[in-house]
């Protein structure tokens, strides 16, 4: 009896995606890292702020528009060409730095943060967009998985090589490692065989908000999905403070920290495949159900004195967050069309983007003038709150448990 893991990765078309976005996730953090560390030693703190809007701005700008194109070029070329794009960026920004004065590098360094985004802002939903048209319908989830695993694994090895390298090479040598992957990615992804098209001749231009009004369960998820972002958005802020206030106060407590998120959401993806259901309908239940253990979870996390039992709620947050957006990105791919697809998920990814810029707007106006273990017990009871209004969209739907 073969195991879910192999049946997933029996698939070639699944093999060849997760060993190119892993090793391009992997070498893409690490020079962000780098990029951040550098920018801060350089300039300061204040700068980071608008660096991470300017990446954010491309999303926001190509909201209408992305849809569009991926229905153009379909969503495995897109992801192809994202690839080569910004990996031309990131070339073109390692000879700009050789061949300008250092006080360009500011300005090359943002333009290039922005030509990037806009090849993110088209490359995030057409890999969510993929999986349906890649491997049989039983694997969509397992794929999914090994996407949000690219990510997770990224955010475990990235922090560690970004200091080797940055001890002993220079940023430059990061850029050019990034460089290299997305154009060895992008080579190696066109190894795969997309399967037909079935979407009609009608292709809109444009996003196509009526698939909203068509698909209730499906708008009324994507809010749900806005408000867990927005409430989940601070806890990246928490860790540095929980590390600094409630901890020891040392480096080595937020790096356990930020490391246990990660390691749960590995954690989170393999057990997602293993324990999954095969053929099984992918239901709002199982959404709310997390939702519910992600308020939990975030409400002992606040409540945590002692380092080793904050590392051990936030291993259970990561797992409960990747089983969340893994189960809410394969209820879209199982209930929506191809053609309706992009649509749906340009609006996720604008999402997930988002979250960067109001964790920066609740760091300035609100973290300074409330105590930082309430707002999270708070931020807990929210998600509660939300777990309870996706279920009552569950009772909506006559879905059975």
């Amino acid at each position: 009896m073969s195991s879910p893991w192999i049946d997933i990765l029996s698939e070639k078309n699944a093999r060849v995606l997760f060993i190119s976005q892993a090793f391009s996730q992997i070498c893409d953090k690490t020079m962000s890292i780098g990029l951040v560390w550098t920018l801060v030693s350089k300039y300061s703190a204040e700068i980071l702020p608008w660096f991470l809007f300017i990446g954010f701005l491309p999303h926001l700008l190509m909201f209408p528009f992305a849809p569009g194109w991926i229905h153009r070029w379909s969503p495995l070329k897109t992801i192809i060409g994202a690839d080569f794009f910004r990996g031309l960026v990131f070339l073109i920004l390692l000879v700009s730095l050789f061949l300008f004065s250092e006080k360009y590098f500011l300005i090359s360094l943002l333009l290039c943060n922005f030509l990037v985004g806009i090849g993110s802002s088209l490359f995030n939903p057409a890999i969510l967009s993929l999986p349906p048209l890649l491997v049989s319908e039983k694997n969509i989830l397992g794929l999914n998985v090994l996407i949000d695993l690219c990510f997770s694994l990224s955010s475990v090895f990235a922090a560690a090589l970004a200091i080797f390298l940055l001890n002993h090479t220079s940023i430059q040598t990061l850029i050019l490692f990034n460089t290299l992957s997305f154009i060895f990615c992008g080579f190696y992804q066109m190894t795969i065989k997309q399967k037909p098209s079935l979407q009609t001749e009608y292709s809109p231009t444009k996003t196509d908000k009526s698939i909203l009004m068509k698909h209730a369960d499906i708008k009324n998820l994507l809010l749900l999905f806005l408000m867990v972002n927005i409430v989940m958005a601070p806890l990246f802020l928490f860790l540095p403070w929980y590390a600094k206030n409630i901890f020891s106060g040392q480096a080595s407590d937020l790096a356990w920290l930020e490391i246990s998120w990660a390691i749960g959401s590995v954690i989170g993806g393999l057990g997602l495949v293993v324990f999954q259901k095969k053929n099984g309908p992918m239901r709002i239940s199982k959404i709310w159900q997390t939702i519910l253990s992600f308020g939990i979870i975030l409400v002992a996390f606040a409540l945590s004195s002692q380092l080793i039992v904050a590392c051990l709620w936030l291993i259970a947050l990561g797992i409960s967050l990747s089983v969340l957006n893994v189960n809410v990105l394969t209820y879209f791919q199982k209930k929506l069309t191809e053609r309706e697809l992009p649509s749906v998920m340009t609006a996720v990814n604008l999402i997930s983007a988002a979250s960067i810029p109001i964790s920066m707007l609740i760091s300035a106006f609100i973290i300074p003038k409330v105590y930082v273990p309430t707002m999270a017990l708070a931020c807990g009871g929210l998600v509660l709150l939300l777990a309870l209004a996706c279920a009552y969209l569950f009772q909506q739907n006559k879905e059975t448990q």
